[in-house]
């Protein structure tokens, strides 16, 4: 007999009632009648609806376990309105609900066993039982769901494990408080998705790992004598498989040491002498992901500096030199936008490049963007981990040490924190919450590659990005546009710096405004304009 059926005896007996109460009054008001008839058919059919939410629960929970036991991988987890989809790897999703409807699930659970899960079940006393078939053998997960269903005179959860032809009691009510559910909570962390169910288990499915490849080398160029070896300390995430192309006579490989790579010898004439190196990671997806380094055989060439201090408003070029008037015969990358000593206010900087003593240069080339897209899902500061992780390093943040120390708004501190930005997203933990706008620079200085001489590129803090100001900005533009490809900046404009602002904290980072020429503040994750920047 079916849930059903009770409303079915209900009409019966309501009809009845009506019929007695029409013989003996013309006036009988049947209201109450009539919202209590509301309430059983509401009542049921919530009832009807979430027996067959937890048994597509049950199954979810089933294809999760057969995917774990695949080492099939979840590329991500999106909220619904009733619960979360989790979409995975080899392309497929599954959906599980969030138990807003407020009912108590029945005490299903897994238990898992030399590497296997099985079907089980949490007793009234939290005593865990498996749920075993007909002949008393444990069912693993992956062969049949056990079906349920709620007793409609018991108002208990029943388990059934021969395709409905038996039923066993649970003693476990269909009724609960609010936010009871068969998966109780679901979350990720450090790369692991966890599912934990009703009873505390909890079932972790790793999480697709970004794909990403880095030489562990900076230069835009690797210069090799001929023979000569070389072992990068690269790093790479996310591959199901690694494809290594090389110019023709060279050798790389993928070593225990790291990324080796020999140079051809001199007598082999045939030999390409310069080229580049391509990583090619595919990963169980079937997404690809490509990483290059430049070769040769050779040495880099001495460069000759200007024999004049630069000037703000110097073309500044791709070997390290500057010069007032544009050069056709070289490349220029930024434009001088101030002079004197930039690692006055950063030790590190000083640390790192004690020959960048010129000034700053700003980028040519104008990008727009967002500082941290996930942000809100981190819900953090950056400088928070850095407290922690890097405390040897200056705060990031703005009005805190702006009230107390009149700290990191009056210092050049681009440099530093952007080194600081770069281990928080070589964190593992913090993979899925990168700083977006500081994990563009490697492809950046591959396209426009930094001098030697100079620190690299990195992006500005406040302090730095307000040494442009309404004097010079304008003729600055003009250098800016006559450099082929480099764009002028927006006049009216709101740039995104490496200082933190904490009065929206913790998406808030700090705008320069070329509108006014002073600071301004953005949540991490809306669109703003951003301009790299180096010392040299």
């Amino acid at each position: 007999m079916e849930l059903k059926s009770h409303i079915k005896a209900f009409f019966a007996m309501a009809a009845s009632m009506l019929m007695l109460a029409f013989t003996n009054s013309c006036t009988f008001d049947d209201t109450e009648l009539q919202n209590s008839i509301d309430d059983l058919t509401a009542r049921i059919e919530a009832l009807e609806y979430f027996q067959e939410q937890v048994q597509g629960d049950i199954a979810s929970l089933q294809e999760i376990i057969a995917k774990l036991q695949s080492s099939v991988t979840v590329n991500n987890v999106v909220e619904t309105e009733n619960g979360y989809t989790i979409n995975f790897s080899d392309g497929t999703s599954v959906t599980i609900s969030n138990g807003k409807d407020g009912m108590t699930p029945p005490s299903i659970t897994v238990v898992e066993e030399g590497g296997t899960y099985y079907w089980a079940y949490e007793n009234a006393d939290g005593t865990t039982e498996f749920i075993r078939d007909g002949d008393g053998n444990k069912i693993p997960v992956t062969g049949e769901a056990p079906q349920v269903r709620i007793n409609e005179e018991t108002g208990n959860w029943e388990i059934s494990t021969d395709g409905g032809q038996t039923w066993e009691d649970t003693e476990v009510k269909a009724e609960g408080s609010d936010g009871d559910s068969f998966f109780k909570n679901v979350y990720s962390e450090n790369g692991i998705l966890y599912l934990v169910l009703s009873d505390g288990t909890t079932i972790q499915v790793p999480m697709t790992a970004s794909l990403a490849f880095d030489f562990g080398t900076e230069e835009a160029i690797l210069y090799f004598e001929a023979g000569e070896s070389k072992t990068l300390d690269y790093t790479m995430s996310g591959q199901e498989s690694v494809t290594i192309t090389k110019p023709d006579g060279w050798r790389a490989s993928i070593e225990a040491e790291g990324l080796v790579i020999t140079a051809p010898v001199a007598e082999n004439t045939f030999a390409e002498t310069e080229g580049v190196i391509s990583v090619i990671l595919i990963s169980a997806n079937g997404q690809s992901f490509m990483a290059e380094q430049k070769v040769a055989v050779g040495e880099e060439e001495e460069v000759e500096l200007p024999d004049y201090d630069p000037l703000v408003g110097d073309y500044y070029y791709s070997d390290g030199t500057w010069s007032t008037e544009l050069d056709a015969s070289k490349t220029a990358i930024g434009v001088v936008i101030w002079t004197g000593d930039p690692a006055q206010d950063d030790p590190i900087l000083k640390a790192d490049h004690p020959e960048c003593t010129h000034g700053l240069v700003l980028s040519s080339k104008e990008f727009s963007g967002t500082w941290q897209e996930n942000c809100g899902a981190y819900g953090q500061t950056i400088d928070a981990w850095r407290a922690t992780n890097l405390p040897e390093y200056e705060s990031l943040m703005y009005w805190v040490e702006y009230y107390v120390t009149n700290g990191p708004i009056d210092k050049m501190l681009g440099y530093q924190h952007t080194k600081a930005i770069k281990a928080f997203n070589e964190d593992p933990a913090n993979s899925e919450w990168p700083v977006n706008i500081v994990s563009g620079i490697p492809a950046f200085n591959k396209d426009v590659p930094a001098p030697k001489t100079s620190s690299g590129w990195f992006l500005p803090s406040i302090k730095q990005m307000s040494c442009l100001n309404s004097g010079n900005l304008s003729s600055i533009n003009n250098v800016f546009s006559s450099i082929p490809e480099g764009n002028a900046m927006n006049a009216y404009g709101y740039y995104l710096t490496s200082t933190e602002y904490v009065d929206i904290m913790p998406n808030g980072v700090t705008l320069f405004q070329t509108m006014f020429f002073n600071d301004g503040s953005s949540n991490k994750n809306f669109g703003n304009s951003y301009r790299y920047m180096l010392a040299f």
